[in-house]
């Protein structure tokens, strides 16, 4: 069977694609999502394009093993040929590999077989809000001189992006430039070649792009190394993320853009990485960025002095930050 089927289309519903072979999960997830959904069904990838191409879709639950083509096969070609629907891998097949290989080619929650009804709701409610923001980013973005689509020269998207993270919040761009100069002092302290260097440069000024999403000025708002009082901004990552891909930043930059807030013991977000799974552009990028909110300060926690703000970071090596980075760090930023 190599057949697409679809619910009654409700206009004011967001639409979700089921992509499993197998005739019960795929009969649970369309009895699951219907009430709530446009629901379209299929049992192959290729009938899976042929509705991505055909529908607007803003989520798709995908199996991994499916006849034919593999379910990891449709996901990069959907980013190969930017469809811009959310994707929820839901499978009886997974492993850890599959898992961190999904999670590099931006799926955004992986659940397994038999699944659960509230996983499945909660899940696909939570990323697409996630999608709403991102999609509220472009659009902010294709209205700043149409960026998103057509801009490859980096250092003239560069110079546009500071421009518009300096009219979103002018707090924002000076600790993005301060972030810049304290991973420089640490990445003076490293045999970094210049490829490296330009893209520290690039990663640690766009750490928080993802932040130009957020209505509200989150920037002024949470403490530096607690992180657990500001949930809905942990967002920012993902975010920053995808926009720096989709700008044609290189696959370096964008890992410091979502990995800046990993916790060298594997406590952080977006993915819980640990030790030296956390890029290390990433490692130096979560000390700079550390350091500048404990010795600027914000209305919740006054600044600190240098000596202050470096014996804090030093109570957290090898808990939040890669210890060795930090022992080259702190005597440079005294």
């Amino acid at each position: 069977m190599h057949t697409a089927t679809a619910s009654t289309a409700r206009s004011h519903l967001p639409s979700v694609l089921i992509v499993e072979d197998e005739i019960g999960p795929r009969d649970s997830l369309k009895m699951i999502l219907n009430p709530s959904f446009n629901t379209y069904a299929v049992d192959n990838a290729d009938t899976a394009i042929q509705v991505l191409n055909a529908q607007h879709i803003d989520l798709v639950t995908l199996d991994l093993k499916l006849p034919g083509r593999h379910g990891m096969d449709l996901l990069r070609q959907m980013q190969q040929d930017r469809h811009e629907a959310a994707v929820i891998i839901i499978t009886g097949y997974g492993t850890l590999s599959s898992a961190m290989e999904g999670i590099r080619n931006g799926v955004a929650a992986y659940l397994t077989k038999p699944f659960d009804v509230g996983d499945v709701m909660n899940t696909v409610n939570n990323t697409l809000e996630k999608k709403h923001s991102l999609d509220r980013l472009r659009n902010t973005l294709r209205n700043f001189g149409n960026l998103w689509e057509h801009e490859k020269d980096i250092p003239a998207t560069l110079t546009r992006l500071s421009s518009l993270i300096e009219a979103k919040d002018a707090g924002l761009s000076r600790h993005c430039r301060r972030t810049q100069f304290y991973a420089s002092q640490l990445a003076d302290q490293l045999s970094l070649d210049d490829a490296a260097r330009e893209t520290l440069d690039y990663g640690a000024y766009l750490h928080d792009l993802g932040m130009l999403g957020n209505d509200d000025q989150i920037f002024t708002n949470f403490a530096a190394l607690d992180e657990t009082a500001w949930d809905p901004e942990r967002l920012h990552t993902e975010i920053g993320a995808r926009m720096g891909a989709s700008l044609g930043f290189s696959l370096e930059v964008c890992e410091i853009l979502r990995h800046h807030h990993e916790r060298y013991d594997g406590s952080g977000y977006p993915d819980g990485l640990k030790g030296e799974e956390i890029p290390l552009l990433a490692r130096i990028v979560s000390i700079a960025q550390a350091f500048d909110h404990l010795v600027s300060g914000n209305p919740k926690q006054p600044p600190l002095s240098r000596i202050d703000a470096t014996n804090a970071l030093l109570t957290h090596a090898g808990t939040h930050f890669d210890p060795k980075l930090i022992e080259l760090f702190t005597p440079a930023a005294r």
